[in-house]
Order: structure tokens, then sequence, then C-alpha cells
């Protein structure tokens, strides 16, 4: 997705004190997964907003917390065993906690239908 474009999508749904706050890192990471939802077959856009929702494009971001332990990590709030099952079960490689191991995932989970997931964010979305 051209940059211009990315950056006219995240107008439409970020609010705008989030636009002063988007960097060329975060930039990197929606283009990538743009180019990786394509390929999957599911819609940029949604994808995109999933990331927004889950985490607000903050790779580090910590979810599902408890007593102070978030079990729930990165740029689309993965749990290290439903990370380390999905990515068995589609044969990929890559680390928990990096966002573009993250997206690679999410994408083919996405792709086969299990934006369930993602309940909360996902539910309004279409893929």
């Amino acid at each position: 997705m051209p940059i211009a474009l990315l950056l006219s999508l995240l107008v439409s749904f970020l609010p705008s004190s989030a636009i002063g706050k988007i960097n060329n890192e975060h930039l990197d990471i929606l283009s990538y997964a743009s180019v990786r939802a394509s390929e999957a077959g599911i819609n940029p856009i949604s994808f995109i907003k999933l990331i927004n929702c889950e985490s607000k494009l903050e790779k580090l971001a910590k979810g599902d917390c408890e007593e102070g332990k978030c079990v729930s990590q990165g740029i689309l709030q993965f749990q290290k065993p439903t990370y380390d099952m999905f990515a068995k079960k589609y044969g990929l490689v890559g680390s928990w906690l990096n966002p573009y191991s993250q997206i690679n995932l999410a994408a083919a989970m996405l792709r086969d239908g299990l934006w369930r997931q993602w309940f909360n964010c996902g539910k309004n979305l279409k893929f």
C-alpha cells in the first residue's frame, strides 16, 4: 500500500491526538501488514484496524493483566501458548513478541476464518 494511501487511511480512523505519534516504524509495520493481508486475501483496512484496536500500534503492548501479570503481548496481543500452537500449525518460524511474526500468523489465521481469536476487536470488522 503506498505510504500516502496508508496515511490517509490512518487519519480516517485514528484520533487526531494519535496522528502525531505515528513514526516510521509504525508505517513500516502497517505497510507490512497491508501486504500480508492482501497476500492472505483478507481486507487490509480491516487488518490494520484490528492491529490498532489491539495495541494502538505499539509493538510492546500488554493486555489481559491480572495482579501485575500480563498474558497477552505484542502488536496483535497473542498469548504465548496460543502463538506457539498456531505457529506450529501453520509451520511459521518467528518470535512470539516480534510484530512481523505476529502479523504473519494473524494473517494466516484470519484467512482461515479464525477472527474470534480477537473477538472484541474483530467482531465488527469484515474478514
